[in-house]
């Protein structure tokens, strides 16, 4: 799926101390359009996003797709540098909302449901939320900073996200569900995360620096 949309594969990057990938797929819940954004930041200062969206559906390519690769500022490199250290990568990977006293959230029948990776050294961390705004907003702030680091760059894109990067409406969905007694539990079946493993201090050799993942001109 990865060659399909023109992206390395998440799983072979090689991600050093300093470094992180945070990548997020959208998925609506009506449809087949589908879009993904992948922010690299790098431990030299640079960083990157790269950006895709297409109709991933019936058909042994992606439709239609819209890509772009291109540096990411400073400023909304450092909003996605913040959220490496953030709670929110300790929740579950799959969740259920509850109601108080036990009772079970409406099914989702229309919206976006959201895959949320982060890979940092000796690390990687996914989180699924369904289309439900309670859930959405409990992985608000890495939605705001991978669709603010893509947004802006690329007209047709944008149009895919009519709202923009705020998550503002999601956001109170999931506190007022935890202000009534509610809350996010694992789904059946899910599993914890692998835990962390040890990263080689600086002092070990590293591998060569990675390559740009922006195509040269």
């Amino acid at each position: 799926m990865y060659r399909l949309w023109g992206l390395p594969p998440l799983q072979g990057q090689l991600v050093r101390r300093g470094e992180a990938v945070l990548e997020v797929w959208a998925r609506p819940a009506r449809g087949v359009r589908q879009a993904v954004i992948r922010v690299t930041l790098r431990r030299d200062g640079k960083a990157f996003v790269q950006a895709r969206a297409g109709l991933g559906c019936c058909e042994p390519a992606i439709s239609r797709r819209i890509a772009f690769d291109e540096p990411l500022s400073r400023e909304k490199a450092d909003a996605v540098r913040a959220l490496l250290d953030d709670p929110m990568w300790q929740a579950p990977r799959f969740v259920v909302t509850e109601e108080s006293g036990g009772g079970a959230a409406p099914v989702c029948v229309d919206g976006v449901s959201w895959d949320v990776t982060l890979v940092t050294p000796g690390a990687s961390r996914h989180l699924r939320r369904a289309c439900l705004d309670e859930e959405t907003g409990s992985i608000a702030p890495a939605l705001e900073a991978a669709l603010g680091a893509a947004l802006g760059l690329e007209p047709r894109f944008d149009v895919i996200f009519p709202r923009g990067a705020d998550q503002a409406a999601a956001r109170k969905a999931w506190k007022d569900l935890l202000a009534r007694g509610g809350r996010l539990k694992p789904a059946p079946g899910d599993r914890p995360q692998a835990p962390a493993v040890a990263v080689p201090p600086d002092e070990i050799p590293s591998p060569a620096p990675p390559t740009d993942p922006l195509p040269t001109p």
